[in-house]
């Protein structure tokens, strides 16, 4: 018989009312998976066994963590003794663990491989097989890659039904070739278009379309007279006059040729490559006082606006019905599923004639079921939540943080999060919000409170989701000191300025550089990390750079090379972006046919073989036993044969390649290369490919319109495991911390606008394809992205254990100012705040320091290691061999 001993338990706890639904909130840093990891025990010695609860967590990495800290603390609490009693804290906030509770605590580490701590995904996979009669499906299914599934039935759709169809289906088709899509282009819109959440807009009326193109008055529209003189009774500017006549003058002649081809698809490319005048027209006549005239003209106007969809909506709603039905109909002859397909397979099944058997068998065999990560949910999954548990018997926990809701770009839905909270609040769930952060210093968590601060008369968040409950230090034993033991200001903000616009990220990437040496000098370190009364100095591994962008990256990591400072991409995406992937498809399109001239030059060009660009022209006519073409043909006879390890190492070693990239410190480069060609050997021992379907799959990889498959395949692996300072993005950097963290991306937005636009509109999510519409879809829009922006920022700034780091670009409150840098990219609320601060009276206070980032002289260098050749692994050691006869 053992000794009871209280042993303590987080305060949180004691919160909870047994039996009552929970929505637990945890801000950064707050302890969130401590918690969870807590809460399972509690559950455990209130009676639970390890089959009655469900864990719900959103990635595998966190189910593997959280599985592991389980496992611990049972086995910590199993063999806790004496010296981990507390019975100084009161009764409720301690476990008496007696016998009755080790023995029980036992018992679940020797069944907790019975636990079931799993991906949403995994969970739903694992419903799907284990009730596959309810469910109405095949017992067993393969799971296959959802992109390629959708290429498989969409050029099927196109060769047997639209390209056959000779009236409608082939007009759209005419037209989305005029407008310059090809095969390739118009799959990826549609598939775009099936992975977009919410409503698909605009709809597509064709017939209302034919209806509104022969009411138009043609000669009103041509009557330019009569025009300007009704727009002058409703005193619209000339300039905006005369551009309404001229636009309705193009409009006419758009409806008279309509009128000849009767073809809507032909009329619909021609406006928009017109310039849709018809959204110009209905805006600049809105809100005026119209006579006759006028009228009739904005009537017609508003009849034929709504109806003139951008062709890529037309196409959208003409063609992708018909290839998802074909879609759903192969997986269900083949017993395919995709990745997405677990979860709504669950919610139909749900839904259908055995859902209420099938919830009765999961609510008897689950008394509590905990949801991690809640605010990356989306409407199918709590969908699937809310009809299994929340009337039941089943206590449900929510957990999540929507201040860290970043991934709605994946499809996550915080909207979702936010009325499923609502909901259970109002059914009587608890709340309760982790208010201490136990990962930064108390001096940044102070700082970090004022630049969140909501009673700021600019605030960082401005919508729905707010910080209206600051943290507090869980840890006060730890400080960041300079070399002479002071407390360090923990927010160091380095101002570029506005007035020069040019390369500012270079220019701050030079100002990081410089301050990582400082912070890394071994006579006199800027900083000392201060730790329970034991101090530090900082290495490479502590430092963390964020950006927003994969491009961003690659230009601070210039300033570092430049610095010799050792850095590398933390699982940066892109590997089929690099120019190791072209480099790599240009090569084995020569090698598979090595006759085509083109295809040759490329491949010399590449570093494989490294032909100056000066002596190309002299290449176009070799000799049959030139080296140039001698090593090509060898190179052919070996993927002939289908020996790919012998080739991919020919390719490295033979080429020259291996010591080109090493003596060069091509490090990155390499690894792509060997990242490449083992993906490339994986895809052979599954498909036993030739080289020419081979060059096929890399293309459709580079070109994304499929993947390998597997968790993040398109992740760059690390080239080194030297020490080194780590570049990443923000989305990346969520979960992870670091002593020193600089923000150093989002300052400009970029360009580029994904295919299908997705927002909220009078509380419906939407997938929108084109321009907005009206001037409440463009207020939406703008809301949305600024209260992502502020999310995404907040994740940022919350990653510094000891100091961070932010970038400034001043304010110029005169809008007749002359133009210069401006910071208008998802970190502009973070510098909106930085400028407040910086102007209020008394200035920012002691918690900031603000320092110019411009003028600086290039860093001296860093020595970096060296490269160590026997550290690479011989490549044709690295690839496993496959039998392909």
């Amino acid at each position: 018989m053992s000794a009871t001993i209280r042993y303590p338990k987080p305060a949180l706890l004691t919160s909870l009312t047994e039996g009552r639904h929970a929505v637990i909130e945890a801000s950064a840093g707050t302890g969130k998976t401590y918690t969870l990891e807590h809460l399972y025990v509690d559950l455990l010695l209130r009676g639970a066994t390890v089959e009655q609860i469900l864990v719900v967590t959103f990635t595998e990495k966190a189910t593997v963590e959280l599985r592991l800290r389980v496992r611990a603390k049972l086995e910590e609490l199993v063999g806790a003794g004496p010296d981990r009693d507390a019975s100084h804290l009161p009764e409720d906030r301690t476990w008496h663990l007696d016998d009755a509770a080790r023995a029980r605590l036992l018992g679940a580490l020797q069944s907790f491989d019975a636990a079931t701590i799993a991906t949403i995904h995994a969970f739903c996979q694992r419903l799907l097989t284990e009730h596959a009669f309810a469910n109405r499906q095949l017992f067993t299914l393969e799971q296959v890659d959802r992109r390629q599934s959708f290429s498989v039935a969409f050029k099927e759709a196109l060769r047997e039904e639209f390209a056959r169809d000779e009236q409608r289906q082939q007009r759209y088709l005419r037209a989305a070739l005029a407008q310059g899509y090809d095969v390739e282009s118009l799959e990826e819109l549609l598939y775009a278009c099936l992975i977009a959440p919410g409503r698909l807009e605009p709809l597509h009326d064709e017939h209302g379309l034919v209806n509104a193109l022969e009411a138009a008055p043609l000669a009103l529209f041509e009557a330019e007279d009569a025009l300007r003189d009704s727009f002058k009774r409703a005193k619209i500017h000339g300039n905006t006059s005369r551009a309404i006549v001229t636009r309705l003058g193009a409009l006419a002649r758009l409806i008279t040729r309509f009128l000849d081809h009767r073809d809507p698809a032909r009329y619909l490319q021609e406006h928009e490559d017109d310039g849709a005048p018809l959204g110009y027209v209905a805006a600049s006549l809105a809100g005026h006082d119209l006579d006759d005239v006028g009228t009739r003209v904005q009537r017609s106007i508003e009849a034929l606006a709504p109806r003139s969809v951008p062709l890529r909506a037309a196409l959208a709603h003409e063609f992708l019905p018909r290839v998802r039905q074909r879609l759903d109909r192969r997986k269900r002859e083949l017993g395919h599923y995709d990745f997405d397909d677990m979860l709504t397979l669950v919610r139909d099944s749900l839904a259908g004639p055995g859902g209420e058997s099938l919830a009765g068998a999961l609510r008897r065999r689950y008394r509590h079921a905990l949801i991690d990560e809640f605010q990356d949910t989306d409407e199918t999954q709590w969908g699937i939540f809310r009809r299994l548990f929340f009337d039941g018997p089943t206590t449900m926990f929510l957990i999540g943080d929507p201040k860290q809701a970043i991934y709605g770009f994946r499809g996550a839905d915080v909207h979702t999060y936010l009325r499923a909270r609502d909901e259970l609040l109002a059914a009587g769930a608890d709340r309760l919000a982790l208010d201490q952060n136990f990962r930064s210093t108390p001096e940044l968590i102070e700082a970090y409170n004022v630049l969140l601060d909501q009673r700021a008369a600019r605030p960082h968040f401005t919508g729905a989701i707010r910080y209206e409950e600051p943290v507090r230090s869980g840890d006060a034993a730890q400080r960041a000191l300079d070399n002479e033991g002071q407390v360090l200001a923990p927010i160091a903000v380095l101002t570029l300025e506005p007035t020069d616009t040019r390369h500012p990220l270079r220019r701050l990437g030079r100002r990081i550089a410089v301050e990582i040496k400082r912070l890394l000098d071994p006579d006199a370190p800027a900083l000392v990390w201060e730790r329970g009364g034991t101090g530090r100095t900082l290495g490479l591994r502590d430092i963390f750079i964020l950006t927003f962008s994969r491009r961003e990256g690659l230009i601070i990591a210039e300033s570092l090379r430049d610095a010799g400072i050792p850095h590398s991409f933390y699982k940066q995406d892109g590997l089929f972006q690099t120019e190791e992937a072209q480099h790599l498809l240009d090569l084995l399109e020569a090698v598979d046919d090595p006759h085509l001239p083109a295809r040759r030059l490329r491949a010399w060009l590449t570093p494989f073989f490294d032909l100056p660009l000066e002596q190309a022209h002299r290449c176009r006519e070799l000799s049959a036993d030139h080296p140039l073409l001698a090593r090509l043909h060898d190179l052919h006879a070996l993927a002939r044969d289908k020996r790919y390890e012998r080739l991919f190492s020919s390719l490295l070693i033979e080429t020259g390649l291996l010591r080109r990239v090493l003596v060069a410190g091509g490090e990155r480069q390499l690894t792509n290369y060997l990242h490449l060609f083992e993906l490339l050997l994986d895809e052979v021992g599954r498909a036993r490919c030739s080289l020419r379907e081979l060059t096929a799959t890399l293309r459709s990889w580079i070109d994304e319109r499929r993947l390998p498959p597997g968790d993040n395949p398109g992740v760059q692996r690390l080239e080194s495991d030297q020490p080194a300072v780590q570049i990443m993005t923000m989305h990346k950097a969520k979960g992870l911390e670091a002593p020193v963290v600089f923000v150093a991306g989002g300052l400009v937005r970029p360009r580029f606008q994904s295919l299908v636009r997705t927002f909220h509109l009078g509380g419906e999510r939407v997938g929108h394809l084109g321009e907005p519409t009206s001037e409440a879809m463009k207020a939406a829009i703008v809301a949305e992205r600024r209260h992502e922006d502020e999310r995404l920022m907040y994740v940022a700034l919350t990653r510094a254990r000891a100091r961070l780091y932010l970038p400034h670009v001043p304010i110029n409150p005169d809008p007749k100012a002359k133009k210069g840098l401006v910071a208008d990219g998802v970190y502009a609320c973070v510098n909106e705040r930085l400028d407040t601060l910086r102007l209020q009276p008394g200035g920012p206070g002691p918690l900031f320091v603000f320092d110019e980032a411009d003028g600086l002289p290039p860093p001296s260098a860093i020595e970096a290691p060296p490269v160590s050749l026997p550290a690479w692994a011989n490549p044709e050691d690295a690839f496993v061999p496959r039998d392909l006869e």
